[in-house]
């Protein structure tokens, strides 16, 4: 078993690169990442829903993404 022992810059550059993450939104990584085709949803501004699978449901206020299978 090894095991990583971080200095503190090595630390300080992690807690940044979580920092920056933490602002990238579901729907996001979903549309270019994974290149899925969303669309808000006709009974809410708040919700997105997607044309490939659409019972997936992204939550733009929470930053959640939801399946209703």
């Amino acid at each position: 078993m090894s095991i990583k022992i971080y200095s503190n810059q090595e630390k300080q550059e992690l807690r940044q690169l979580t920092k920056e993450a933490r602002k990238i939104s579901c729907a996001e990584i979903a549309d270019n990442v994974y290149g899925l085709t969303l669309y808000r949803s006709k009974n809410s501004n708040r919700y997105l829903k997607c044309y490939e699978h659409p019972s997936l449901s992204f939550d733009l206020q929470k930053n959640l993404v939801f399946y209703n299978a």
